[in-house]
């Protein structure tokens, strides 16, 4: 640009963010590059990565914008929550297992922090749902790669990505749909200390009854998946322990649970929802800000 010209771009500007991501594109200097280069146009949805050769600061970036007269820009193209939805999407059409993968994870996560508190509950589905022995978090991070190294840091976070990801599996596989939050921060290596989510009876059977679902569907017809609900009660002829009578206990309020939820769907989405929402929170609260 040229003594008092402005670059002409109205960018989103938040402190703790890594780019600036663009909004409007106004007279200015970056409108005269864009008619003189029109295959290279800077638009509205491109992020503003690095200025100068500076990076990793949107305050710095933004400074020098505004201070130097020659700016080198590198824009990062259409970085939109809809491109990277559309991307999720596609990776989850073109790539075998993604979508199985993906649920098995949350199912994993799941277990891992529900599990605390509802021991007993989700003792009973363990045997009854196989899961891979891959190391899910390993595969599911090879699986995500190509669009974390596209969006991360630059627009979203691993872990909001990882969320966004889960919940978009959850209903391509005719699971409820379920809220993302975003906001959360990178630990970078450190690992947050989870607590157990404190999970009413009805949402951890409504976690444990659609996860079930959708584990099935995932799997499709090449295993024989076994129904996660216990079906049949102790012999009436046998001497319950005291141990016996708490998993009596467990598995009748189990059933009870889930003849509530077949004769009324929307329920058990309700309350799923809720509790997977809440799991995503806790599962995350040193990352949130």
């Amino acid at each position: 640009r040229s003594g008092t010209q402005q670059l002409g771009l109205l960018v989103d500007y938040l402190t703790q963010r890594r780019a600036l991501p663009i909004v409007k594109v106004e007279e200015g200097a970056i409108a005269s590059w864009n008619r003189g280069n029109p295959e290279f146009a800077v638009c509205p949805g491109d992020r503003i990565v690095a200025v100068n050769g500076v990076s990793g600061s949107a305050a710095l970036m933004l400074q020098l914008c505004r201070d130097w007269e020659v700016v080198m820009l590198k824009v990062c193209k259409s970085l939109t929550l809809e491109s990277l939805v559309s991307d999720l999407q596609d990776l989850m059409m073109r790539t075998r297992n993604c979508v199985s993968r993906l649920i098995q994870y949350c199912w994993h996560q799941a277990g891992k922090i529900a599990g605390a508190l509802n021991t007993a509950m989700l003792k009973i589905l363990e045997n009854h749902i196989a899961l891979t022995d891959e190391d899910l978090p390993t595969v599911v991070s090879k699986l995500l790669q190509p669009v974390s190294a596209k969006y991360c840091p630059a627009l979203i976070s691993q872990s909001d990505l990882y969320i966004l990801a889960s919940n978009l599996a959850i209903g391509k596989l005719g699971g409820p749909h379920v809220p993302t939050r975003f906001g959360r921060l990178d630990s970078h290596g450190k690992r947050a200390r989870r607590r157990a989510a404190k999970l009413s009876d009805g949402e951890t059977v409504a976690l444990c009854l659609v996860f079930g679902d959708l584990l099935k569907n995932a799997s499709g017809n090449q295993t024989k998946a076994r129904h996660p609900w216990p079906t049949a009660s102790p012999s009436p002829t046998a001497s319950p322990s005291p141990k016996q009578d708490s998993t009596d206990e467990q598995a009748s309020k189990l059933l009870s649970y889930v003849k509530k939820y077949n004769a009324d769907h929307l329920a058990c989405s309700a309350n799923f929802t809720r509790a997977w929402v809440y799991i995503q929170e806790k599962d995350y609260k040193a990352c949130l800000r």
